[in-house]
């Protein structure tokens, strides 16, 4: 805003120019240097001054800086909370110039995946403030360097090195492993999963990677498909000739092999992933963009219930309409706008 001269005949008397706008950063240091030694950030075990807070923050700009991250970056957040090092990270990425995208760190890895790929992130802070580059936008190929990014768990990464760069590596999921059990093992019922699981699996693939990559799929669709949880379909199989289940007369399962699978999957309930499920049943129900109301009576726990639709709605997979009802994505109208009166 300009000055405005003096002048009294019409009343109107000049005002001072706006002050200069001012960043976070520019307020953060400003008070660092007024009050250096007063608690800046604070925890249940630690405690950070503003001058401690300044020495962290250059620290760790240096630390981005030197992977080539500045103004106009990304850096995606997924630090444990309640620690100061959650306030480091997000400071620290501002210090540098550079936007924060966070994650919470009890989010499933595949919604921090979802995130980092849709933001573009070019590195992550993860637990204890290390830093994982992104690679350029590059998916590595190296199993070893998938596990190494946060929001990357065993499965994906083998995964990904399997079917997306045809290498030689174990892929085992619920499916690979209740085919290896009845297949290999004459159990009707794999037992819990373990790291000798991959060992297993491992063994059984040719050695020329992309046939090795094509027998990992193959394993998955026919425990998908044919080799399922409850009723196989043996004659369809074409494992059946050297099957160790039906070479024993396809026992039943015994007495502590069932309540030890019935354990496991106790486990599920109520978990945030059984609270997303039956808020997309009661959107998958719905004949019509549904209130609030019947969200709260699908679970009584309200912060729960409130995080399960928050993270539904983040990840694509359910929609607000303007009037504040929800459906599933493009449901009842191309807008995800409501068609109710």
């Amino acid at each position: 805003m300009r000055a405005i001269v003096d002048h009294p005949e019409l009343a109107i008397f000049g005002v001072e120019t706006e002050p200069p706008a001012r960043t976070l950063v520019d307020i953060l240091s400003a008070t660092m240097d007024a009050h250096p030694e007063e608690v800046a950030i604070e925890s249940a075990t630690a405690t950070i001054t503003y001058s401690q807070l300044r020495g962290l923050l250059d620290e760790q700009a240096a630390r981005l800086h030197a992977k080539g991250i500045g103004p106009g970056d990304r850096v995606g957040i997924r630090v444990p909370s309640g620690t100061t090092d959650l306030y480091v990270a997000i400071l620290s990425t501002l210090w540098a110039g550079a936007a924060y995208v966070p994650v919470d760190w009890d989010d499933p890895d595949s919604r921090a995946d979802t995130v980092w790929e849709e933001a573009s992130v070019a590195a992550v802070y993860g637990k204890d403030l290390a830093i994982v580059d992104k690679h350029g936008g590059d998916v590595p190929s190296d199993v070893d360097e998938l596990l190494a990014l946060p929001g990357i768990g065993d499965y994906t990464a083998r995964a990904v090195a399997a079917f997306a760069y045809g290498q030689r590596v174990p892929v085992v999921d619920t499916n690979v492993r209740r085919v290896y059990s009845r297949w290999k093992l004459g159990r009707f019922l794999p037992g819990a999963a373990s790291k000798k699981d991959l060992a297993q699996v491992e063994a059984l693939l040719p050695q020329e990677p992309q046939q090795a990559a094509n027998m990992s799929v193959a394993l998955m669709e026919l425990g998908a498909l044919v080799c399922t949880a409850t009723s196989p379909d043996c004659d369809a199989c074409p494992l059946i000739k050297n099957c160790a289940w039906q070479s024993a007369g396809c026992p039943e399962p015994s007495t502590e092999e069932l309540a030890r699978a019935k354990k496991r999957v106790q486990k599920f309930t109520g978990t945030d992933r059984q609270v997303r499920g039956l808020i997309m049943d009661v959107l998958r129900g719905a004949t019509a963009p549904v209130p609030q109301s019947r969200i709260d009576a699908a679970w009584p726990d309200a912060p729960q219930r409130s995080r399960a639709l928050h993270s539904l709605l983040t990840d694509g997979l359910a929609e607000q309409t303007p009037d504040g009802l929800f459906q599933l994505p493009g449901a009842f109208s191309p807008l995800g706008v409501s068609e109710s009166r």
